[in-house]
C-alpha cells in the first residue's frame, strides 16, 4: 500500500514538473478565407477561455496560436451548421498538453480534424453524446419512456468507450498519463447520466439504486480532472453533483441550496467560484434577497486578490453609473448628447435600454417586439431608448439599419461615439448583444440583463417597476 501511494505521489509530482517545464502548446489551424473558428478551454482559475483563429485574407492561410496548458486540457470546439430545415450542432473535443504542436483544419463534414501523424491528440474519443445531437436526443427520451432501456442505453455507451480506449493504448503516442486521463473522463460522464434521472425527478428502479449511489458518492470526491475539462462539460457535472447532494439531503433546489451546497463541497475552489457565478448567472430574480445573499457568500468565500475576475461581478450583478457626463452619445443627424443629459431629460421616468448593432442580427430580429413594446407603454411613465455599439466607422451601417427597421427619425435612438474609449464598459457589464437592460431617471439600475421584448416576463416586471414608489 505505501510502495502504491509513494508512486501516486511521484507521479503526480512529475506532472507538476511537466507543467512547470514544458513550452506551451503550439495550435496551428489551416483555415479557409473569410473563415473564424474558435477553441475554448478552461484555465487553472477555471476562468472561460477562448482562441480566436480568424483568417480575414483572400486565400486560405495556418494561423498559430500558442496555448499555456498546464496538463492534458480539452479544447472545445463547436459550430452550428445549417441543413435543410434542421440546425445541427458539431461539437469536437481535443486533448492537448503542453509541449505539443498540432496541425488542425476543418473537414467537409464540418468536424475538426488533425494533421499531424503521430501526434497525441484524439479527437472525440468520448463517445457520450452531447445535447445536441440526435443520438443523445434518442438516449434521454428514454429516460421519460423506458428508464431501463435507457440505463442499458448508457451502460453500452460505457463499455465502447472503455473498449475504444483500450484498442488505442498500444499506440506509440498514447502515454500512460493520457490514457488516465480518459478513462477518468469516461467513467465521470457515466456518472453523470446515471445520477441525471435522479435530479430530473424520474422514479429510478430500485435495482439502479445502489449504482446511483456509488456513482454520487464517486463524484462527491474531489475529481481534479474537472479543471481541465471544457467549460460547458465542468459546468454540467459540478451541477450534477450538487443537485445529487441537495436531493439525497431531502432538500429542495434553489439558488440557496445550490450555492451552499457548492461552497460545503470539497471540489478546487476555482471550479466553485465559476460555478456560483454562473448560478447568479441563471437565476432571473436579481434583485431578490436569495441573490443577494448568495452574492455576498461568494464575496466572503473568495477574494478580489485570489480571483481578479470577481472584480467585474458588481458591475455585472450591482453595476452603478458613473461618468454619466462623458458617456457620449451620437444623435442620427450627426450631433451628439449625453447620458446625463438623457437621463435628465427623463427624470422620473423608467427608462428600459436597448444595446444593439447593425450587424447583430438577433437584436433586429426582436426589433418588431420591441415595437409593440413601446406602443404598449406609450401612456405610462416609461422611455424606451436604443444605444447602437456600432464601431466609430461603421455609422453609416448604424443609420442605414434604422431606415431598414424604421426606427429612422425615433427621438430616443443613439450610437455610443468613441466606442473604444467610452467609460460605458467601465461602468456597465455588457458580455454580449442584445441586451437589455431597465434603470431609473436617477441612473440606479433596476435590472442590468432584463427580459427580452418577446417574453411575457417583459410586461409584468415593466408594471411591477412603475407600481414602485421611489425609483
Amino acid at each position: 500500500m505505501e510502495k502504491k501511494i509513494l508512486l501516486t505521489v511521484c507521479s503526480m509530482l512529475l506532472l507538476l514538473m511537466n507543467a512547470y517545464t514544458a513550452p506551451p502548446a503550439v495550435v496551428k489551424f489551416k483555415i479557409t478565407a473569410h473563415q473564424r473558428i474558435m477553441l475554448e478551454y478552461k484555465n487553472t482559475m477555471s476562468q472561460e477561455i477562448r482562441v480566436d483563429f480568424r483568417n480575414d485574407g483572400d486565400k486560405d492561410s495556418v494561423i498559430t496560436r500558442k496555448i499555456d496548458l498546464p496538463v492534458y486540457t480539452v479544447l472545445l470546439y463547436t459550430m452550428p451548421v445549417f441543413k435543410i430545415d434542421t440546425p445541427l450542432f458539431i461539437k469536437n473535443s481535443l486533448y492537448v498538453k503542453n509541449g505539443d504542436t498540432v496541425l488542425l483544419e476543418i473537414d467537409k463534414d464540418f468536424h475538426l480534424v488533425s494533421k499531424t501523424p503521430g501526434n497525441p491528440i484524439i479527437n472525440t474519443i468520448i463517445h457520450f453524446a452531447d445535447f445536441y445531437s440526435e443520438n443523445a436526443k434518442t438516449i434521454y427520451r428514454l429516460q421519460k419512456q423506458n428508464i431501463l432501456a435507457y440505463y442499458n442505453e448508457i451502460e453500452k455507451l460505457y463499455l465502447a468507450n472503455q473498449n475504444r480506449i483500450d484498442s488505442i493504448s498500444d499506440r506509440k503516442d498514447i502515454d500512460d498519463e493520457l490514457k488516465g486521463f480518459l478513462i477518468r473522463h469516461a467513467a465521470m460522464e457515466y456518472d453523470v447520466m446515471v445520477i441525471d434521472p435522479v435530479i430530473s425527478n424520474i422514479k429510478i428502479p430500485a435495482a439502479y439504486a445502489a449504482l446511483v449511489k456509488a456513482c454520487g458518492e464517486r463524484l462527491s470526491k474531489q475529481p481534479l480532472i474537472v479543471d481541465n475539462l471544457d467549460p460547458q462539460e465542468s459546468r454540467n457535472i459540478f451541477n450534477t453533483h450538487c443537485r445529487y447532494e441537495i436531493i439525497s439531503a431531502g432538500k429542495p433546489i434553489n439558488l440557496i441550496t445550490l450555492t451552499t451546497q457548492a461552497f460545503n463541497s470539497k471540489w478546487a475552489k476555482p471550479v466553485i467560484v465559476e460555478y456560483v457565478s454562473n448560478c447568479l448567472d441563471w437565476e432571473q430574480k436579481k434583485d431578490s434577497p436569495a441573490f443577494k445573499m448568495a452574492y455576498q457568500s461568494l464575496m466572503k468565500y473568495a477574494s478580489i486578490a485570489e480571483f481578479p475576475q470577481l472584480v467585474r461581478l458588481k458591475k455585472k450583478y450591482f453595476p452603478v453609473i458613473n461618468n454619466k457626463d462623458k458617456i457620449i452619445l451620437l444623435k442620427e443627424d450627426g450631433s451628439s448628447t449625453t447620458f446625463a443629459s438623457e437621463l435628465l431629460r427623463n427624470r422620473n421616468r423608467i427608462i428600459v435600454i436597448d444595446f444593439w448593432a447593425s450587424w447583430c442580427v438577433p437584436c433586429r430580429e426582436a426589433f418588431p417586439d420591441l415595437q409593440k413594446m413601446k406602443a404598449k407603454f406609450k401612456n405610462s411613465k416609461v422611455t424606451f431608448i436604443g444605444i447602437s455599439l456600432d464601431a466609430d466607422a461603421k455609422t453609416e451601417a448604424w443609420t442605414a439599419a434604422l431606415k431598414q427597421e424604421k426606427l429612422s427619425g425615433q427621438t430616443h435612438q443613439f450610437k455610443l461615439k468613441d466606442t473604444k474609449t467610452s467609460p460605458l464598459f467601465d461602468e456597465l457589464y455588457i458580455p454580449s448583444i442584445p441586451r437589455y437592460m431597465v434603470i431609473s431617471s436617477t441612473g440606479r439600475i433596476l435590472n442590468s440583463d432584463f427580459y427580452g421584448p418577446q417574453a411575457k416576463e417583459f410586461a409584468i416586471m415593466l408594471n411591477k417597476y412603475l407600481k414602485q414608489k421611489k425609483l
